[in-house]
């Protein structure tokens, strides 16, 4: 596929198959109880690899195995609404640095999505050193609809949820940085990327910006058994 470089649009431009959601009116609200604020709480680390929110210990010491696990309980999410609605409590799987040497992330996807908003993917959540401001973007599978899907979704001061029905099991998805500026979230088929969503915004100011990309399993219900997603070839790269 050619390069994705000369491609220009609007803020978060998407691609046609994909729908905006996040003001949909028979969208539903994520729970409003859960923990607010976006504090992340760093609990096991080993060499480069941190786990974040969860107790989980880390699948190697030191190194991550070609394919691993992450479970997550009821009452996890990433999510961002008005008024007060905050919350980042879902188990990440990260490596950390600065954002201006940040290229890329990707993973293989899989799980047992049956809730609601039930969702495994590939994460940036990027924090300005001087300011202390939490903007984050990610991708994944999503359970929605009683469907599998595709979704992106990006924070700025709140949550923009897009998303695209996905008939596979499991999915590759790809975050990079591109020569037009922009991140590009990639769905990988083969050798090809189908890019899917353009986000602008991401490395404005990246000089003063450091980022924790990785993997994360979020199930937002409140309650109900572990979420069990799978990865494949978690890769993070930087320059």
């Amino acid at each position: 596929m050619s390069s994705t470089s000369n491609m220009t649009g609007p803020e978060d431009q998407q691609s046609p198959t994909t729908k905006k959601s996040s003001t949909a009116s028979n969208a539903p609200r994520r729970q409003a109880s859960l923990s607010q604020g976006n504090a992340i709480r760093t609990v096991s680390t080993s060499g480069d690899w941190k786990f974040a929110n969860t107790n989980q210990p880390l699948p190697q010491a030191g190194l991550i195995p070609c394919q691993f696990t992450i479970h997550c309980p009821p009452s996890t999410d990433i999510w961002s609404r008005p008024p007060n609605i905050d919350n980042i409590n879902s188990p990440i799987l990260h490596k950390a640095g600065p954002l201006n040497r940040f290229h890329r992330v990707s993973a293989h996807i899989t799980g047992a999505f049956s809730l609601d908003h039930d969702m495994g993917g590939i994460i940036m959540i990027l924090q300005n050193r001087r300011t202390g401001k939490c903007k984050w973007i990610k991708s994944g599978l999503e359970h929605y609809g009683s469907r599998r899907n595709v979704s992106v979704v990006t924070k700025q001061e709140f949550a923009d949820w897009s998303l695209f029905p996905y008939d596979h099991y499991g999915v590759t998805l790809e975050m990079r940085r591109e020569k037009s500026g922009s991140l590009w979230v990639y769905l990988v088929v083969g050798i090809q990327r189908v890019p899917i969503r353009e986000v602008t915004w991401v490395f404005d100011g990246e000089d003063e910006v450091d980022v924790m990309a990785g993997a994360y399993a979020s199930r937002p219900v409140k309650k109900g058994p572990d979420l069990a997603v799978v990865f494949k070839q978690l890769e993070v790269d930087f320059h």
